[in-house]
């Protein structure tokens, strides 16, 4: 029988967080999954895919988006605090507990990149997590850091400044783009990475206006646009993405590509991976050997020194893994794992991984 779907919305902290939530349709409560994104990800690029085929393997999955991002309500768009994407996270736990279809016994967390971060804060200091996965983690901030050339460092700093002025003077903040070219002032700047990521966008996926513009004067002739992605005259919906430009999904939820630029100074100093010794329940930690966003050795050598974690390599770059065989790869050890440490009664048919070019 198919799968249950169904749109779901919730409160954190007064502000309402949408996502997707998705179960078995027959037999027992399912364990449940809660599934985070990364940095300034949504759930429509690729969780909605983990969260079916998790829901196809026999398990309850649910995926959002955190506040002021994506389909999530709350303003200014794309300010991101660590602490209120974790309560949006927690919130998005307590709320799937209450879901028809859900085991509220068993709860599992899993994040990739930035989420990734997020699901050791949490697991580390809640009783109630069952298990948890974490992909391509952020785990320690001054080996991310270490990751941005120089250029872009000087560059981010101009945007860090700006925006500490702005919340000075109460106005909205300056956003960083989040990707670009090796040398421009965003968050990631390595090509490969920044090839990759465009692969997350969904076909039908349009370029704003501006950020069509600063495609073509900076980037064109280093990136190629994926089949189904592409440039436009489209006016930016948020006045805050006028100089960062925003994508437009199929669905028509607005991605604006920077966030808020003080969190690029604080990120530096959040070392989440430091809470994996202190772990009880067991956690699944996939790397990604060629990650340069977030770099592996510091990773590998928390994982390493923890109990609780299991720890698995790939040979695969940061955005790699969620399409085609590294998805298959590091999706049948994640199954593998869930089946061992949170089983179900009977198990189901895996669906195929995606096609690469999307």
């Amino acid at each position: 029988m198919p799968n249950v779907e169904q749109e779901i919305e919730f409160q954190s902290q007064g502000v309402t967080c949408r996502g997707f939530f998705v179960r078995p349709s027959s037999g027992a409560p399912a364990p449940l999954i809660v599934l985070g994104q990364g940095l300034g990800g949504v759930y429509e690029m690729y969780l909605d895919v983990y969260a079916r085929m998790f829901a196809d393997a026999g398990y309850a999955a649910l995926t959002f988006d955190y506040r002021r991002f994506g389909r999530s309500e709350g303003h200014p768009r794309h300010l991101l605090v660590l602490e209120h994407q974790q309560q949006d996270f927690e919130a998005a736990m307590d709320f799937g507990k209450t879901l028809e279809g859900v085991d509220p016994t068993r709860v599992v967390l899993w994040g990739t990149s930035l989420a990734g971060g997020h699901v050791l804060d949490i697991a580390g200091r809640r009783e109630d997590v069952t298990a948890s996965i974490i992909q391509g983690p952020f785990t320690d901030g001054v080996a991310s850091t270490r990751a941005i050339s120089l250029p872009s460092m000087l560059g981010l700093g101009f945007f860090i400044a700006a925006d500490a002025f702005a919340r000075l003077l109460r106005l909205p903040p300056v956003l960083a783009p989040i990707a670009g070219p090796y040398g421009t002032p965003a968050l990631m700047t390595k090509e490969d990475v920044v090839q990759s990521a465009l692969h997350l966008f969904p076909a039908g996926s349009r370029f704003s206006k501006r950020l069509s513009s600063l495609y073509r004067t900076f980037a064109q002739s280093k990136i190629t646009l994926p089949a189904g992605v592409s440039t436009s005259d489209e006016p930016e919906r948020f006045p805050i993405s006028r100089f960062t430009g925003s994508v437009r999904l199929p669905s028509g939820t607005v991605l604006i590509t920077g966030v808020s630029a003080i969190f690029g100074l604080k990120i530096g100093f959040w070392r989440p991976g430091r809470n994996m010794r202190k772990l009880r329940a067991p956690m699944l930690v996939c790397v990604c050997e060629q990650d340069s966003v977030a770099p592996p050795a510091r990773t590998i050598a928390y994982a390493t020194a923890a109990p609780a974690c299991e720890l698995k390599v790939y040979p695969y770059g940061h955005f790699e893994i969620y399409t085609g065989e590294p998805y298959e790869r590091i999706t049948t050890d994640q199954l593998a794992f869930l089946e061992r440490v949170v089983p179900i009664r009977a198990g189901m048919s895996r669906p195929a991984a995606p096609a690469e070019d999307i």
